[in-house]
């Protein structure tokens, strides 16, 4: 193939990245990916940096896309059809909607990139069934892995005054679930080394004394 013509392929393949596609219509995949604007797909590729400011590229939530839509609900704010799931019972319980979108958006993403066609044969295979059972199987697998105080890793200690209390009434500290921290646990350390080097400090000052005094 000559320069020119592959300069021009290039170009055409360019031009097509910068328009939306027209193929099909933006759903809520879409939306929890970050593609969709109010005014449809959002360009691959922007000819402005400017535009990143703007409303037509500025990506949409889900549920606006949902509920843009012609045959869409009515939602109502004292019973909002959108969080219907939160008034399940709680052994239907459906996973945590941020781990659902960002299982999407790492799927998505890595389709796209590691793929020779961007994805395109593997087109809506994580549909709604299989992102919920991916959910699920992730907080399933945090749940065992934190375990019922996995959690308390992210909580501040408790400032530990008297350390002698602590070793005194351990049971007390396990039924409040708190931990002692680093700093806390150097400190009573630092407390168990530091007198004896003040005796041995006090030794050796006592015995420069007695060889001072000695007679020459």
């Amino acid at each position: 193939m000559s320069h020119p013509a592959r300069d021009d392929l290039l170009k055409t393949e360019s031009l097509r990245d910068l328009l939306p596609c027209p193929r099909r219509q933006a759903n809520v995949y879409d939306a929890a990916a970050g593609r969709v604007s109010s005014s449809g797909f959002r360009p691959r590729i922007l000819l402005n940096q400017n535009l990143v400011a703007s409303i037509s590229s500025v990506p949409v939530t889900p549920e606006e896309v949902l509920f843009r839509r012609v045959n869409a609900p009515v939602r109502y704010a004292e019973n909002d059809i959108y969080f219907a799931n939160e008034r399940l019972a709680p052994d239907q319980r459906l996973p945590d909607s941020d781990i659902l979108k960002a299982i999407h958006t790492y799927a998505s993403d890595f389709y796209a990139n590691a793929t020779l066609d961007q994805g395109h044969a593997d087109w809506q295979s994580m549909d709604e069934t299989a992102l919920i059972a991916l959910g699920i199987l992730l907080e399933e697998a945090a749940n065992e892995s934190l375990g019922e105080t996995g959690d308390m890793v992210f909580v501040e200690g408790e400032e530990i005054t008297d350390p002698e209390e602590h070793f005194t009434h351990p049971s007390s500290a396990s039924c409040g679930r708190k931990r002692i921290t680093v700093a806390s646990r150097s400190a009573i350390r630092g407390e168990k080394f530091a007198r004896p080097r003040k005796t041995r400090t006090k030794r050796r000052r006592r015995a420069d004394l007695d060889r001072s005094t000695e007679p020459e």
